[in-house]
Formats: C-alpha cells, structure tokens, sequence
C-alpha cells in the first residue's frame, strides 16, 4: 500500500512553513572519518563545513596510502584522495560508539576509491560487514570512480562496527565511513529490516551531488541528466508537507524533471542485483512551476503495471509530499516504475527526487554490550596488542582470541571464559571485569599486576576458575573466594596458596612439593670402555603418562637430579638399546624406562667426530638440564665449546660463552615452538632463514593463531591452550634471560594449556602421550645434530 497526499483541504495553509529540522545543525550526530589521514590531522571540509577526523582512534593497524596524482583532480572530495588499506588480516573492523547509540536510526556510510594507491593496477574485491552480519560484496570496476554503500540501522547495541573482510581477491581498504544521526520519525520502514541504499536520485540537477549543509542529515542526492526529458527549477524555497517525515532538502526539490514530449510518461526502470531483493521507494513530488487558473498537473503511479497510488495525485505548490510504499514490495526480476498524466491534465507529470532501498536483514545479535563495553575498557587500560577488532563474540568464526562465548537464538551472545595469561598486564585489575557477570573461567596468571585481589570478583556468581598466579598482588586474597574454594564452587589459584578440591588439605598455608607425577628431567653420564667411548646422557622433558587413579598435584615442580648409571644400567634401562627413537651428530638416541618415567638415552658413537668434552656441552633435548647438573669452574654456570642442532642455543651464550639454568629455558622454548608449529627451528622465510622465534612474532602480528599452529592438527585445538602454550614458548625464548620463566613455572603452565584442552566440549582432544611419539628431528630439520 502507499502513502502521500491526505484529501484534508484545510491543512493546505498549513503546509507553507520552513523545512523541518530534526536533526542538529552542529554535527552532533555525525561521526565523520577520513581513513588514511594522519594521526592528529583533524579539519574541517572546506566544500561542505562537515569536520573530519583519522582512523586512528577507531581501528588497529592498517597501512596509510594516497591515491595516485592523476586521480586527484578538483571535483574529487577530499577524503576520496586518501584510504587505508589491510594486506595482513584477515578481518580487520572499526569501532564506533555515538553519543546517541541502541534504539537509535542511523544512516552508515563507507566510500571506496581505489586511485591505484598500491601501483598494481588490479581492482580489489573483498567483503563488507555490519557487525557481524554480512553487508555486501565491493567491486571495484574503476580506479577513478568512487564506489558508496550506504544503509540505515537502527542500532541494537551502542557499539557499530564496519568490518573489511579479505577473500583473496585484492587487498581491503576504504576511504571514508560516516555516521549520521536521523530523526526519531524517518524511515520507519526499518521496523520490517535495515534499508540498504540502492539509488537515491535528484531529477533536474546536472552540476553537483547535494550533501550536507543543504541536507542536515547529510544524505548524497546524486544528479542524474534523464534521457528524453526537460528540465524544471526554481529559485524559491521548497518546503516539506506537514506529515512528510523524510524531508528531502530544498536544494533537491527546486528542480524536477517533466517528459519533452507532452503526451510521453515518465518512466524508470532499474534491475534488482538479486532476484530476491525487496525494495521500499520514496518518491518526492512538488510543483515548482507557478500555474496558470486553467492549468492542471494530474497523474497516476504505476508499478510493473500496477497501479500503487489509489487516485490520481497532483503535487502542492513548493511544498515536498513523498508517495511510499508502507510494506515491501513483492520481488521481481526487473522493475518499471510509469508516470502517466491523467485525461484531466494539462500538464505533463513531473518528478524531483526518488529514494530506493533494498530491504536487508541484519539478524545476528552482537555481543551484550556490558559485556562488549568490558572488554573495550580491558583492551583500553592495559594496552591489550592482540588483534581485538570488532565484535567481541560474533560472528563466532572471528571470536577474539582468549574468549569464549555463549549463544542462544533470544539474547545476545555473553562472554564466559576470559584467558589474558601471559599478556604483560601491568597495574591493577581493572573494575571492567565485574561487568562481565556471566564469566566462569578467568586466567589472569603470569602477568605483572599489583595492588590487593579486589573484592568485587567474589560478585561474579558463575566464576567457577580464578587464576591468579605469577603476579605481584599484596594482602589477603579476599575471605569471599576462599571460602568459595573451600565449598568447591570455585577453582581458585594464586602464588603461595592452593585452594583446589583436590588439595583442600592445603587450607590456607602455602603448600609444599609433594610427590606425584612430577615432569622429570633425569640427567645420566658415564664413562665406559678403553678404546671406544661410551658416554650415555638423557636430559628428558616429558609429561608422564596420567593414570587413571591418579590427580594432580599442586606445588610439584620442575625435579632435576645428577645421577651416574653403568653400562649395564643403561642397557637395562633400554632394554639392550631396543628402541631408536633418534639419531644426532654424535650418535644415536634410545627409548628407555627409569621405573615408569620415559626418558631419552644418548650414546656418544665411536664414529663421532665430536669428544666427549662437547659431547657433555651439546643447550637440544638433552641439553636440558646439563647447566645445572654438571660441575663448572665457576660453579653457576658452563664454558665449554658447545655443539648442537642450529636454532636451539640461548644466543647469549655467543657472546658471553656460558651457560645458565636460563639457557636450558632458551632451548626448551624452541622445541615448544618447533611441537606447536611443525617448522623447524630455523625457517625459510621470503628468501631468508630466519629463527622460528622471529617467525612467530611475524604471526602473532597479524593475530590470528590459526596461521601459527601445525596445519595438519587441521585445527583441531583448544585456542586458548593454543595462544597460552605459543605465549609461554615466546617467553621461554625472550632475548633477555632474567625474563624467562623457571621451569616449575613451564611445568605449570603446560599443566593448564592440557587441562584446557581436555576442557574443549566442541570436540574429542587428540591425546599427547609423550615425547617419545614425535620425531623431533624430522625432514624439517634436514641436518640434526
């Protein structure tokens, strides 16, 4: 059905008043951003006063470009003349949050203009999303032609994100995103979806696109020169019909298009871009000519042959009144609109504007926004560096790294689970967190906060796991989550006291190393044979099989001891060297059983071109340890030449010549990466070998851990074990050993990324049973020593 004229005579002197203005003349609600300009490099446009600021405040990363000279001319707008691109995530997404935010109807705008800005000469295609609701697809079709998208929303959060999403044909970027606040009575036509702007066309114009200030709400009248037609203005004020809600500006309505010939129809006709396209049109009509007493303007409205206006119209003196459909119209493969006048007209029909907008859903819920807001402040007070962009939780392929969300059809996505282990977190914990009311897991360990554990944590009644360990708190943890513990109803851990189930024995007071399954690192040397030396040494990281009956311990931490064994020891504890499971440059390695703990036996080959001195020194698997375990001249650490797999020495030891318990780290760390990734220790990257260390920073860059871990997992891992496990490795690797943890502090750890992934309800974890199932030194290492 469609709306216009009310056959209400009386109200026509009403009708000849200013045009209404539901919006601010002062911007306020505008967001207005030059993407591409400089930090600080705020201005005001000179064309049309709208102030514009840079991209800095609403994104991260992105690379700043110019488009190239030739492309820059004088009718270009000036925010058309920079962009930002991403060549390195996959998505990347601005934030905005307006003044005025859920329940609000805004009009949202993103402008492409490529410029041949990268000098490839090949026009991008890539995806554009509303938060996490797939908006359209760009198509670049010319380096000189802008490309607008433009819809109307009405906000179901206070937060809008406008995400670029790359689907490898051509680098994302944009130009310009603006932000209009619209009057509280346009387009309610969003109750039925978001309006998607598919034309939006001012007849009789050919010199300029109308925009703000003539327009308040800053919408883009495009001029279009209409075949076959004559064009009509007028120098005076066109006002707005008294129950017109759209308020197209007077800029638009002072001119019109009329067919040339008197007996011809205005007719329009447009091609939806899919079939299933649904289409509201806003048509806007007013007389500008001034009529003679024997002079009439009359005609009907015909849609696809039918007629949609219920008898014929004639427009008011200067005065807009806008003929819409209330309800969407059916779909069609290809549209017509006809404008015939009546027997009764001696006038040809006319029309000034017309608005056409594509019916677009926007289902999915974004993130509860006090949750989103959380994170936001979280991400804000510690300098969070990982690539959190846009919607915390949705859509659920981008979920930040460390979350965990829940989902339902009724209500918007709440975060659950919160892993920030190992983040450089400096300071307090931020009150952000007691927004997140619905947070079962929290791992806040091995960061570098201070001040008391607040109380407002013992308010989260669905924390159910608070890892605090590895911090610098000081007083009491608060009596609330103790006595949480206490009852089971919180897993509670923090330095010096163990409050888990399993070790309620430990009360209050710290708990000290007991026995239980321990990670072992056994080191065994002997020296056997006159002729042939046979020097057999095992320096072993494994975690020992878990038993059935068995639970963990708190407080077990890293056991290293020196033994010396016989030749006959070792053959017993290999069973006669039965199993190989590696060979170096100095000979072979065998599988062997101190009790129930496995452990790597190296043999120094008589082959060997390596002694035995070197053979004692050699910071990869069996190297772990050695610093500690063997007497030294100085008796902190070794100085001895050193042999070994290229890639696992702590580079301190070349410019200091020694080995400390914190190279042992070092080395460690590196077969942590080299198990996590698949790469080898020292990697071929763009023409260069680089160490995997340099390699994962590479990654971790561009933010997204899938890239990180060993492909043929086929992502199959826990995420959050995945980023705690490769940040625990990048710390064990830190150039400056002082920072590299203990390796009690390892233990435990690796401890959590495995009861992480045991956690994982989506799928089965696939089990490591120990070291002894994977070939270190594999085809990626192609010369193991």
């Amino acid at each position: 059905m469609f709306r216009g004229l009310l056959p209400i005579l009386f109200l026509l002197g009403l009708v000849n008043k200013s045009v209404l203005v539901h919006a601010q003349d002062d911007q306020s609600g505008f967001i207005s951003i030059d993407c591409g300009i400089e930090d600080g490099s705020a201005y005001t446009d000179n064309v049309t006063g709208i102030n514009y600021v840079p991209d800095t405040d609403f994104i991260d990363g992105g690379e700043i470009h110019k488009v190239l000279p030739i492309y820059n001319s004088f009718d270009v707008d000036t925010q058309l003349t920079t962009l930002t691109s991403f060549p390195q995530n996959t998505r990347s997404c601005y934030t905005l949050k307006p003044t005025q935010g859920k329940g609000n109807r805004y009009l949202i705008r993103a402008r492409f203009m490529y410029g041949n800005y990268d000098f490839k000469s090949q026009l991008p295609e890539f995806d554009v999303y509303l938060g996490p609701d797939y908006w359209d697809t760009i198509k670049i079709n010319s380096s000189s032609r802008p490309v607008n998208m433009e819809i109307i929303h009405v906000l179901s959060s206070d937060y809008i994100h406008v995400c670029l999403v790359n689907t490898g044909r051509g680098t994302p970027f944009v130009s310009v995103i603006e932000l209009r606040l619209l009057a509280g009575d346009m387009y309610k036509e969003t109750d039925y979806g978001s309006l998607y702007l598919f034309a939006r066309v001012n007849f009789g114009s050919v010199f300029r696109t109308v925009r703000y200030k003539d327009d308040v709400y800053d919408r883009l009248w495009s001029s279009i020169n209409w075949p076959n037609s004559t064009l009509l203005y007028t120098l005076d004020q066109v006002s707005s019909f008294l129950f017109t809600t759209i308020d197209p500006p007077s800029a638009v309505m002072s001119t019109a298009i009329m067919p040339t010939y008197p007996k011809d129809s205005i007719k329009i006709n447009w091609n939806p871009d899919n079939t299933t396209d649904q289409f509201f049109m806003y048509m806007h009509f007013a007389e500008i000519e001034i009529l003679k007493r024997n002079q009439t303007r009359q005609f009907n409205i015909y849609l696809n042959g039918n007629r949609i206006y219920p008898k014929p119209f004639s427009p008011l003196n200067h005065t807009t009144i806008t003929v819409y459909n209330a309800e969407p119209d059916i779909a069609a493969p290809t549209y017509t609109l006809t404008i015939n006048k009546t027997k009764n007209s001696t006038l040809s029909p006319i029309i000034n504007a017309l608005e056409l907008y594509v019916l677009k859903q926007i289902p999915q819920r974004q993130t509860d926004d006090r949750d989103a807001s959380a994170m936001w402040s979280i991400k804000s007070t510690y300098g969070i560096t990982r690539h959190w962009q846009g919607d915390p939780c949705a859509p659920q392929e981008f979920v930040w790294d460390g979350l965990r969300c829940s989902y339902n059809t009724t209500d918007s996505p709440r975060i659950t689970f919160l892993n920030l282990s190992t983040s450089g977190l400096n300071g307090g914990i931020d009150p952000a967190f007691a927004n997140l009311t619905m947070i079962e897991t929290l791992d806040l360990s091995n960061n570098n906060l201070t001040g008391t554990v607040p109380h407002f944590l013992s308010g989260l009644n669905f924390l159910k796991v608070l890892n605090l360990k590895g911090n610098d708190f000081v007083g009491p943890v608060p009596a609330e989550l103790i006595a949480k513990s206490k009852k089971g109803l919180l897993a509670l851990s923090f330095d010096g006291e163990s409050t888990n189930d399993t070790l309620s024995s430990c009360d209050t007071n710290p708990c000290k190393n007991t026995k239980g399954n321990k990670i072992i690192v056994p080191v065994i040397a002997t020296v056997v044979s006159f002729v042939v030396i046979m020097t057999a040494v095992t320096a072993i990281w494994v975690i020992t099989k878990r038993r059935t009956h068995a639970k963990r311990k708190t407080g077990t931490g890293l056991e290293i001891r020196k033994q010396q064994y016989t030749y006959s020891d070792i053959q017993s504890i290999t069973n006669n060297f039965n199993v190989v499971i590696g060979k170096g440059g100095f000979g072979t390695v065998y599988l062997g059983y101190i009790g129930d703990i496995e452990v790597a036996i190296k043999m120094l080959s008589e082959s060997s071109l390596q002694g035995d001195k070197e053979f004692q020194a050699e910071a990869k698997l069996a190297d772990f340890g050695l610093s500690k375990a063997f007497p030294t001249e100085v008796g902190t650490h070794i100085s001895t030449v050193v042999a070994g797999t290229p890639g696992y020495l702590d580079p301190e030891y070349y410019t200091s010549n020694r080995l400390t318990e914190k190279s042992d780290i070092y080395s460690f760390g590196v077969v942590l990466l080299v198990i996590i990734t698949g790469q080898p220790a020292i990697i071929k990257y763009k023409e260069e070998n680089i160490h995997i260390s340099r390699w994962v920073n590479l990654m971790l860059a561009e933010g997204d851990m899938k890239n990180i871990v060993d492909p043929r997992l086929l992502g199959d891992f826990d995420i959050n074990s995945a980023w705690k496990a490769v940040e625990l490795a990048m710390a064990c690797v830190a150039h400056t050993p002082s920072r590299r943890p203990a390796m009690n502090e390892v233990m435990m750890e690796l401890n959590d990324c495995l009861v992480m992934e045991k956690a994982r309800k989506e799928t089965n974890p696939r089990q490591l049973t120990g070291l002894s199932s994977l070939n270190l030194e594999s085809a990626y290492d192609p010369n193991p020593r």
